[in-house]
């Protein structure tokens, strides 16, 4: 996965978009007349919430749907008839995805078509349940994310999902999921507590069949910031995703991640912190690759460490980073259920000035393989100030 970010451009002023409390609120699920809808709209709802203190999204659910495990919540799926999209072949399809397991918070779908926006409302009746029983009184459940879908060899092939947080994660044809990018890194590592914006709402583009690109413009909240973002997901041999945001802080932070994304490593050849495990590595990625603004090229190999480890690298307009996969040999892991060397790369490419900072690679121990351990980001000399807006390439 590429991830490229671009400077977010307002367009012609409008009227305001004001996301009401009550989009929120879990009420029975009503039709919505369709709205007027403009980029610019994303950043002024975000800078009206920074006036206010944060409000985190809604999380409580119905009983039985806060405590499901892994198995019983991928039970959970839209119905294919219910697929956004599936029968207008534009290029891409819409999965929204139900709340429950760990994914708990509520994300706001719109649809957004000929310039007019429409609250996607949740209906039970458009999911399948599995084991679970379904919600009684069709309670406004709301969703926890989406995914994004494409045509493929006369089948619906997955692309991209954001779920959760800020988090988003893309993979090409052959590959499975790995790493994952975030929207927003705040105080990783922090003794004090890390925070976790939430994307709280998505206004998503229908497209053409000609552009060969889906549009997602999504609403970014959290104690410390509020920003708007803009992604153009290209999928293709490798899925590029030109990303656009404007950061508003609402106080002055200080370790902030840009371009943020995470992975697994939990044993490798360097480390070896699973003996009892036959296989010679697990890891989503292999190491951290730079090309610092001196055209310099910086490879470090990424491990499972006995203590946090928090390696910092000095740069100034930083060409490009990411974690990367360089060895696809499948001796080299020797898994077929979990297949690490079909895990994807992520490289970002910045379009504009970083300016100065460093390219922050935490390290934590973990465990089990279901913990992404190993972060990386971009950290802009000064952090971000108090009522101070920032745009990130």
């Amino acid at each position: 996965m590429i991830v490229r970010r671009d400077v977010l451009k307002g367009v012609a002023s409008g009227a305001s978009l004001l996301l009401s409390s009550s989009a929120f609120a879990q009420t029975q699920a009503q039709p919505e007349q369709p709205a007027p809808f403009q980029q610019n709209m994303v950043l002024d709802l975000a800078r009206s919430f920074v006036k206010s203190p944060f409000k985190p999204a809604p999380t409580d659910l119905p009983e039985g749907f806060g405590n499901l495990n892994y198995d019983q919540y991928v039970g959970l799926r839209y119905r294919r008839e219910k697929l956004i999209w599936a029968d207008d072949k534009v290029g891409f399809v819409i999965e929204p995805l139900h709340r429950g397991f760990i994914f708990n918070s509520h994300m706001v779908i719109q649809l957004v078509e000929n310039g007019l926006s429409r609250r996607l409302a949740y209906n039970a009746a458009d999911f399948e349940f599995g084991s679970v029983k379904p919600p009684q009184n069709s309670p406004d459940m709301g969703f926890s994310g989406f995914r994004v879908l494409v045509p493929r060899e006369g089948k619906l092939a997955e692309v991209a999902i954001f779920q959760g947080a800020s988090f988003f994660k893309a993979h090409a044809p052959g590959q499975a999921y790995g790493v994952q990018a975030r929207g927003l890194s705040l105080k990783t590592a922090d003794p004090r507590g890390e925070e976790f914006p939430q994307f709280k709402a998505v206004w998503i583009e229908k497209p053409t069949l000609a552009s060969n690109a889906l549009v997602v413009h999504a609403l970014l909240d959290s104690d410390s910031v509020a920003g708007a973002y803009r992604f153009t997901i290209r999928p293709g041999e490798a899925v590029i995703i030109d990303t656009e945001f404007t950061l508003a802080p609402r106080a002055s932070v200080e370790n902030v991640g840009i371009a943020s994304m995470s992975a697994t490593s939990i044993s490798s050849p360097l480390d070896r912190r699973r003996p009892d495990d036959v296989r010679p590595t697990i890891a989503d990625v292999n190491g951290l690759q730079m090309n610092t603004g001196k055209d310099e090229w910086i490879w470090r190999p990424v491990t499972n460490r006995q203590t946090l480890q928090i390696s910092s690298f000095v740069d100034d307009r930083p060409k490009g980073f990411g974690f990367l996969v360089r060895n696809r040999d499948p001796d080299a892991y020797e898994d077929d259920e979990q297949k690490w060397e079909t895990r994807p790369s992520l490289w970002i490419e910045p379009l504009s000035e970083f300016g100065a900072g460093f390219v922050n690679l935490t390290e934590i121990p973990a465990e089990s393989d279901t913990n992404s351990n190993c972060i990386a980001y971009w950290r802009p000399k000064g952090g971000l100030a108090a009522g101070v807006e920032t745009s990130w390439a």
